[in-house]
């Protein structure tokens, strides 16, 4: 009996355990990046002017590559943020953001 109690507890446990990591990746999917976003994370190791000198010039490819050269170099963002963050950036015009304003 203690056996089969003992079995039955490690499959509730480990099942809850798949449960919560879905949850973990669910809400990672949700991230989305703006101004405040950008600013937050790439402001922290230099000044926003040399994320705007970019903006308009690359493709979501060359910013998510930027974006991961940056995290090798100590920016603290997960996956989904440094796609997020890749996304947005390549979805901004040069002439006309708020990001970057003129």
């Amino acid at each position: 009996m203690k056996k089969a109690s003992m079995i039955i507890a490690s499959i509730l446990f480990f099942a809850s355990l798949s449960i919560m990591s879905v949850s973990a990746e669910e809400k990672a999917a949700e991230v989305t990046a703006d101004d405040a976003f950008i600013s937050a994370k790439c402001a922290t190791c230099h000044k926003i002017d040399k994320v705007c000198k970019s903006i308009g010039k690359k493709d979501s490819g060359q910013w998510e590559a930027l974006v991961k050269g940056m995290v090798k170099r100590g920016a603290k963002l997960n996956d989904a943020e440094q796609k997020a963050a890749a996304e947005y950036l390549a979805s901004l015009k040069a002439d006309s953001n708020t990001l970057c304003p003129k």
